[in-house]
């Protein structure tokens, strides 16, 4: 069993779709989102019915980002939901063909209610954005696991490999360093490639917004 985690996708349900399509997803595998399923993108709505779906047919992990935590607001307080609306919240309605937070569905507001801060596996720790290096993971701020940048992302304590996404990779490519990882890689301005990460078999796959797909591996964690 191994996990596939998947970057900031905000909206982009083609390279999504072309993305789960490419996986060569063992029986047993894990798909986990690391946040940021919405917003800026052209089909938010779209993206959370597909994760509904996925979930139906694999074990599935949707970590809570920034952009979640804004929509969630957002139901809440209309100061909240101008700033969210500032944030790409905006696309988001239009997906759904709503001019409020009300015209959302149910399941997806409780599809974002559910969703986690972080997770952690046996070498791993997966995360929106960053944390804490000094903090055990159950004492974290939620402002650094949903806004902390990855350039301020030091090694943790535990010595687990981090994944996060939240910090846009210009290269198009995922940030490796010797602790942790960013894959956040799908916005336009880096080509809009979303990338999946799979740290037991050491590859990585991306799709692109035309359907193109490429791979790579990353011999650095053999060492």
């Amino acid at each position: 069993m191994a996990i596939w985690a998947i970057g900031d996708v905000h909206g982009h349900l083609i390279q999504l779709k072309t993305l789960l399509n490419a996986l060569p997803m063992a029986s047993r595998d894990e798909l986990l989102f690391i946040g940021d399923l919405i917003d800026r993108g052209p089909d938010s709505a779209g993206v959370l019915r597909l994760v509904h779906r996925l979930r139906e047919a694999y074990p599935v992990t949707v970590l809570r980002g920034n952009h979640e935590a804004l929509m969630l607001a957002a139901r809440e307080d209309a100061m909240a939901e101008a700033r969210w609306r500032s944030f790409g919240g905006e696309t988001t309605l239009a997906s759904y063909g709503a001019s409020k937070p009300e015209g959302i569905p149910e399941e997806d507001w409780r599809l974002l209610e559910a969703s986690e801060l972080f997770h952690e596996a046996a070498g791993a720790i997966y995360v929106h954005a960053g944390l804490d290096p000094s903090l055990d993971l159950d004492h974290q701020l939620e402002s650094d696991l949903l806004w902390r940048h990855f350039d301020d992302l030091a090694p943790h304590d535990s010595g687990k490999f981090i994944v996060c996404g939240h910090s846009p990779q210009l290269s198009g490519s995922p940030n490796l360093r010797g602790h942790a990882m960013c894959i956040d890689t799908c916005d336009q301005s880096c080509g809009g490639w979303l990338t999946a990460v799979n740290l037991e078999r050491r590859i990585f796959m991306q799709a692109g917004p035309t359907r193109e797909t490429r791979c790579d591996c990353f011999s650095f964690l053999d060492t």
